[in-house]
Formats: C-alpha cells, sequence, structure tokens
C-alpha cells in the first residue's frame, strides 16, 4: 500500500446510505496508500478495523469519516453523510408474549402506535385480532420509509378436558344392592369434576321412569323413587351435567 498514494475512500458495502435503525451498516474500506486508520461514525463511536460493520440505535442524519496514516504522518480523511430512519413504534394490548386460554375462550389483541400500515400472520391488516385457537401470532408494522416493528405473541388453548367433551362415564353396569359395599350403588366415572348439580333418570325395558334426582351423588341402588326395591332386570340411564354433558348407558341389576 505504501507505494500507491495516500487516499481515503469507503463506501457502504450496500452502496446505498439510507437504513432503519437497528440495521447493521456495512462499510467497505477503498483507501489506498495507508498504514494505519480511524473510523467515526457520528453517533459518538469509532473503530480501527479495516471494514467494520457498525448499528446506530436511533434514526438522524450521521457524518462517517475514515481517516486514514501513511508512514510518513500524512492524512486524509473521507466522510459520507448517512441518513437512519426510526422505526415505527408498536405496543401489542394486552401486553403479553405468552397467553394460556382455557378451551372455548378468545382473547382479542389491539395495536397500538405510529406506523402506516400493519399485517398480522393471520393475513389481517387490521389493528386488532381475536385469537380462540393455540398458535404464535406475529404482527408487522411498517413505518413511512419502509421501515418494520415486530411483535410476536405465543397463545395456548388448554384441550377440552374430560368434562367438557366426553360423555359422563359409568364404572359399573351391575348393580348388586346388598351391602356387601361391592356394586351396591351406581357410580359415575370422576363425578366431582362434573359441573353440579347432575341429574340422573333410571328407566325400566318398557320406558318406565323409576327413577330421578335433580342432584346425584354416586347413591343410587336399585330402589324406585319412593324407596321400594325395583325387580331384577335391566335398566337405561340418563345422566347429564349442568354444562349439559350427557352420559347414557345400561346397567343390571341383581339381587
Amino acid at each position: 500500500m505504501n507505494s500507491q498514494e495516500l487516499s481515503a475512500d469507503f463506501t457502504t458495502d450496500s452502496g446505498i446510505i439510507e437504513f432503519c435503525a437497528g440495521d447493521t451498516v456495512e462499510f467497505l474500506n477503498l483507501s489506498t496508500g495507508y498504514t494505519g486508520l480511524k473510523w467515526i461514525f457520528g453517533d459518538g463511536y469509532e473503530t480501527y478495523f479495516n471494514n467494520p460493520k457498525h448499528i446506530y440505535s436511533l434514526g438522524g442524519n450521521f457524518k462517517v469519516s475514515l481517516a486514514v496514516f501513511d508512514a510518513s504522518g500524512n492524512s486524509d480523511t473521507a466522510n459520507l453523510f448517512l441518513i437512519i430512519h426510526d422505526r415505527p413504534t408498536l405496543q401489542i394490548s394486552p401486553e403479553t408474549t405468552d397467553t394460556l386460554l382455557n378451551f372455548g375462550q378468545s382473547i382479542e389483541f389491539s395495536a397500538q402506535g405510529n406506523y402506516s400500515s400493519l399485517l398480522w400472520t393471520t393475513g389481517s391488516t387490521e389493528a386488532s385480532i381475536t385469537v380462540t385457537v393455540s398458535g404464535i401470532y406475529s404482527l408487522a408494522a411498517v413505518g413511512e420509509f419502509g421501515c418494520t416493528a415486530g411483535k410476536t405473541i405465543h397463545v395456548t388453548v388448554s384441550p377440552e378436558s374430560d368434562t367438557e367433551s366426553a360423555e359422563i362415564l359409568v364404572l359399573n353396569n351391575i348393580l348388586t344392592p346388598n351391602g356387601d359395599s361391592f356394586n351396591d350403588f351406581l357410580f359415575f366415572k370422576e363425578i366431582e369434576k362434573y359441573e353440579f348439580p347432575l341429574e340422573l333418570t333410571i328407566y325400566n325395558s318398557l320406558g318406565k321412569l323409576v327413577f330421578s334426582t335433580n342432584n346425584y351423588q354416586n347413591n343410587w341402588n336399585g330402589k324406585l323413587s319412593n324407596g321400594s326395591d325395583l325387580q331384577v332386570g335391566t335398566y337405561f340411564y340418563i345422566v347429564k351435567s349442568k354444562n349439559h354433558k350427557t352420559g347414557t348407558g345400561f346397567v343390571d341389576l341383581v339381587y
């Protein structure tokens, strides 16, 4: 390099002079005849790398200078003026990155800020979206000069629970109410998880109602509503929870 005339020169690697705040600006040193150099980026930062990279965190106009020196103490300086545009401001309400919903719930997210346009990953360009299913929801805001800002929300919807999706299941389809504590009562699985009160109706093989209660507690032992014993046979039951989930089936009454 010493055989060449000392000359300072540089450009950005992309050849452009307008960027968005937060972009990485790469500089390409085109100087000749130098043995030392110094970069001044105009925002308070300096470096001595040959082809440096720099990030401007705020918008503004910045004078970038490259000073080169030779062994004789001569120097030359080149300048380049950069325009850094601020990114749009963007907030999402409610302000959260992870949201947990119960099955059947929904949540509305709304964007606020200083921007020109919006685009959700759902394809919506509106300021608000309503979410009902699990997923990653991203929002990109575009500013006046094409600069962007983004937000991402993770939404998890808990799966439909047994009490909301499945029938109420019976644990025993044979009833032997003889007091030995074995199959003495008609039991439904995890009855405590269902929304009370539970309604139970029992019908005989002819379709006649023989027992009913609006608050079943796993305590039917083969008797009529008036307390009399039912005859041996097969009976049909319907059990409903307050949230309208239903279980149906047959139970054999044996003495």
